[in-house]
Parts: structure tokens; sequence; C-alpha cells
């Protein structure tokens, strides 16, 4: 199990705020009003067929674009998403709250309603930043939405928090099947992050990728790197995480480089 903290190697450009997508004046803070509310909004992108708790209908195919809104109790604990069954029924007997992080509502979005929605968001923050998190695999879209929820909240991150969801089957036994599905989603993978990276106000995008999710990632950084050096995406790339990489390091460098 290993854990690299790469940098963009020099993916560094800085795209301008030119409020494309509104001119309205709103003043530059540290928008942590979760805090109080304990509702924590996390986006997406996703290849899946399903979508839990969601508003409206799966568009038909392809890459789908939204956002969760996902609680997180005041019982809740640093690092954690809930105790186990037992806990926690033990905690409702007693009158206390659960303790499990929830998933609450899906919201679809067209490509440029999610621009607009991320944008608007991120005019609250005096750091115009985004966290995009790539989950491994036997994960299913309701745990990555929580678990990137509870990633965003627990760190008090600066500006938005996002996640990639690709189709895991969510089976021990499935592991070859997960393989050939992260390959798949290489292609709508790319497409989120040129969602993200496109808009004006996005200042840096940092990558959280964590097991069969850094398969995905390796995959797809040279092209990432290609936007860059093209100009198709200006918007600079900040910090690069494997966390329990399934990829080696070397491996990694190479394909930067």
């Amino acid at each position: 199990m290993q854990e690299v903290i790469a940098p963009a190697y020099g993916l560094d450009r800085i795209a301008p705020s030119n409020g494309k997508y509104g001119t309205e004046s709103i003043p530059l803070i540290d928008s942590r009003t979760y805090l109080d509310t304990r509702r924590y909004r996390v986006w997406f992108g996703t290849n899946r067929n399903t979508v839990p708790f969601a508003r409206s209908a799966r568009p038909d195919s392809g890459l789908v674009l939204g956002s969760c809104q996902v609680y997180v109790p005041k019982t809740h604990k640093f690092g954690s998403i809930g105790s186990s069954w037992m806990v926690r029924l033990l905690h409702r007997i007693r009158g206390h709250e659960d303790d499990q992080i929830r998933l609450e509502s899906t919201n679809f979005m067209s490509v440029s309603e999610f621009q607009q929605s991320l944008s608007s968001e991120l005019r609250h923050w005096s750091r115009r930043a985004a966290l995009i998190v790539i989950h491994g695999y036997n994960v299913e879209f309701e745990e990555a939405a929580r678990r990137t929820a509870k990633i965003g909240f627990d760190l008090r991150v600066d500006g938005i928090t996002g996640f990639f969801s690709w189709p895991s089957r969510v089976r021990v036994s499935s592991y070859l099947f997960d393989e050939e599905a992260v390959q798949i989603a290489e292609k709508y993978f790319i497409e989120f992050f040129d969602a993200i990276g496109s808009i004006p106000d996005v200042d840096e995008i940092n990558i959280l990728a964590h097991s069969m999710g850094n398969r995905l990632l390796t995959r797809s950084i040279e092209r990432i790197a290609i936007r860059h050096s093209t100009h198709r995406i200006k918007t600079r790339v900040g910090q690069i995480v494997l966390a329990a990489a399934d990829v080696s390091a070397e491996l990694f460098r190479q394909h930067v480089h």
C-alpha cells in the first residue's frame, strides 16, 4: 500500500476569472455554512447506468453531471462515515443521533447548468479551487458520494469538492470486470475534467485517486497534459495524490513524462 503526493509536473497555468457565467458581486469569503447546516454539497460526474436518490430520470447515455446533498451528523467523528449498524442501533435506543453520513439527494444537470452552478458556488470562496476524488475498486455511487463529502467536510477543503464515479460492480469477486470498467471510463473522466477545467472561475484543480482509481488517473494524465500544452485547458493542476495506489510511482512518472 503506497501513497504518493505528486506535483503536476509543469501544469501550472492559471485561468483568468472573467465572470463568464455571471457578473453579480459576491464577497470573497470562506463559505463554510455547512458547519452549521451539516449539509455538504459534492459535485459529480459518472458513466454509471443508475444513480441513487435522483430527483429526475437519468439522461439516456454518456457522462452524467450533477451534485449531491450529503448530511453529516453532529455525532460524526473525523475520518469516519459511520459506526457499525449495531453501534448505531444502540445510539438510537439511547436517544442519540445516528452518526452515519447520509446521501440525501442527487440532482442531474446539463453541462451548462453544471458549470454555471459550480462557478456561482466558487465565487463565495477566496480560494477558487476544486478537489476531484476518483474512487477505487468495489465502491458504489452512494458510498463514493458519502466518502467524498467526508473528505471535504473533515479537511475543510477550500472551494468545491467533487468526485468521478466509474461503474464498479461492487463485488469482491468482480476485480477483473472492474479493471475493464475503469479503462472504459477514461473517456468520461476526461469529459468531466474538461467540464470543470474550462470554467474561468476555477483557478486550480487538485486530484485524489484511491486504489483502482489510480489506474484511471494514470491512463488520463497524458491527455490532461496535452490539453494544457495546447491551451485547451488553462486551469492549473495543483496536487495529485495517489492513495493506496494500484499502480507504482514509477509507472505514474512514465505516463506524466
